[in-house]
């Protein structure tokens, strides 16, 4: 268990400097809600649904674009591919892939192996490239 500023929590374990890939999902895709706070200095805070799988990235030029696009928050400044990572909405969790991207994803600070799945907490730090992203994941409605 590890103390922050947001309370105590549990830290993945970790292999090599790397967070320990999660638990393989089931496959049984949900919708989780989350909130992003974007940017280090006077962040912006967005929040998303996200059902499945939600591409990050920059938007622009040919080709796939991002389901979630950066370009406002000086993506390319910041070193994100255009199709940077995907965050995965499996069994009420939330995972991130890095989607071979040229500068890579962190996790709290330990880079990510490209095209495998880490479960995100509430609270975690992500980096796509150089831009910072906070993460809070919201308590998920009771099902009637």
């Amino acid at each position: 268990m590890v103390r922050t500023a947001i309370g105590t929590r549990k830290v993945l374990p970790q292999r090599n400097g790397e967070p320990a890939p999660a638990v393989t999902p089931s496959g049984n895709e949900t919708g989780v809600r989350v909130v992003l706070h974007i940017g280090e200095r006077n962040p912006r805070t967005v929040s998303v649904a996200i059902t499945g799988t939600l591409i990050v990235g920059r938007g622009g030029g040919e080709g796939p674009q991002p389901d979630l696009d950066f370009s406002s928050y000086r993506a390319a400044e910041h070193g994100l591919s255009r199709q940077h990572a995907a965050l995965h909405a499996v069994d009420s969790f939330l995972y991130v892939e890095d989607l071979n991207s040229t500068n890579g994803t962190r996790i709290n600070g330990f880079k990510l192996p490209p095209l495998r799945r880490y479960r995100l907490r509430s609270g975690d730090e992500l980096e796509f490239g150089g831009l910072r992203v906070t993460i809070r994941i919201l308590p998920q409605a009771a099902q009637p």
